[in-house]
């Protein structure tokens, strides 16, 4: 949708396969998007047809039930809540970013308050 559609102005893809999307993953996606994998092949063709205002990485030690919205609930242990918070900064930050023009650089680099970011790559 946010591919074809002017009113979506930013997307969060999270752990997505790409099956079924074979034009987004070969056009890519044209506006600004954050991308979370749970391994490091997820999403690269995708990425890499992407010219400017993409940000993607690993998020180590998850499955793909972990990018589900409240999984902390399903599976309260402190791992998994930490995922959760992990998740939801850079999310408001990208958002925030792109959206309100408001940034507080965590999109910048691999932060040292999040360890579970791995192969942090952006455009």
């Amino acid at each position: 949708m946010c591919r074809t559609n002017d009113r979506c102005r930013a997307a969060v893809i999270m752990d997505a396969y790409g099956q079924g999307a074979n034009e987004l993953v070969r056009l890519g996606l044209q506006k600004p998007y954050l991308m979370m994998t749970r391994q490091a092949d997820s999403g690269l063709s995708a990425f890499f047809n992407k010219a400017t205002d993409a940000v993607w990485f690993v998020l180590s030690n998850t499955e793909h039930a972990s990018f589900a919205y409240g999984y902390e609930t399903t599976d309260p242990s402190i791992a998994n809540r930490d995922l959760q918070l992990t998740m939801k900064a850079y999310i408001l930050a990208f958002f925030n970013k792109y959206l309100k023009n408001e940034d507080n650089r965590l999109l910048d680099g691999p932060s040292t308050n999040f360890p579970r970011v791995v192969s942090f790559q952006k455009k």
